[in-house]
């Protein structure tokens, strides 16, 4: 059984409720879920700023890997490339 972001939204606000009423002895518990909850969310961004370098963006061109044709004055293609 895994535990949603959400869960351990809801953990973390009983805990700081928990260290509140009841004192530090409990904070061990708020660092914990409060550290998986971080952590999650910078893998998260590691992750997304590594697929979005191998990517292309959604809208945004791709470079064509062909090489590109120029044409003269008239419009006309160059096979010599000039």
């Amino acid at each position: 059984m895994s535990v949603s972001d959400q869960d351990l939204e809801e953990a973390l606000g009983i805990a700081a409720k928990i260290v509140d009423l009841y004192g530090y002895t409990y904070w061990p518990i708020f660092e914990r879920l409060e550290t998986e909850l971080t952590e999650r969310s910078k893998r998260r961004s590691r992750v997304m700023a590594r697929l979005s370098q191998s990517r292309p963006v959604r809208g945004r061109p791709t470079k064509d890997p062909r090489p590109a044709r120029r044409l003269n004055g008239e419009g006309i293609e160059n096979s010599q490339g000039n």
